[in-house]
Parts: C-alpha cells; structure tokens; sequence
C-alpha cells in the first residue's frame, strides 16, 4: 500500500486570498485617489466660488437690473405706478 500523498509546494495554495487582498488594496488606493481628485478638482474651486460670490454679491443691484429690463412685476417702481402713488 502506497504511502500519505505529499503536499503540493507550488505557489497556488493561499493565491485566492493573496489576489483579494491586492485587489482590495488597489480598490482602496483608487477610492482614496478618486475622492481627493474630485473634493480638489470639482467640489474646492465650487465652494470658493460660491464663498466669493455671496461675498460680494449686492442684492439691491441685482434688483435694480432686473427692474430695468422688467423681468419682475413686484418692483418697487412698479408697485408704486400700480397703486397711484408715483
């Protein structure tokens, strides 16, 4: 009768766990990569427009402009003509 059958000493034993773990790590690296593309090239320059604007923004100019081009009907001017006080 033959002897134990001899365990097997090439590489494949362990490989799935060893591929999953590079493949997580290389899916982490791409997360982290992605995130600080996109809060870096998209979500930063937005928020520091949105800051500068509503710095300098100046709400009566706006309603200025479009009283001028009549593009509101609660003007002030308007209101003013509509009830016969102007």
């Amino acid at each position: 009768m033959p002897g134990p059958v001899p365990r097997p000493t090439h590489g494949l034993r362990g490989y799935h766990y060893r591929y999953s773990q590079k493949a997580f790590g290389i899916c982490a690296l791409f997360a982290v990569g992605s995130g600080a593309a996109f809060y870096f090239l998209i979500q930063k320059p937005r928020s520091d427009r949105f800051a500068h604007f509503y710095a300098t923004a100046d709400p009566y100019k706006m309603l200025e402009k479009i009283c001028e081009k009549n593009a509101f009907d609660s003007c002030p001017q308007k209101l003013a003509e509509a009830r016969g006080l102007k």
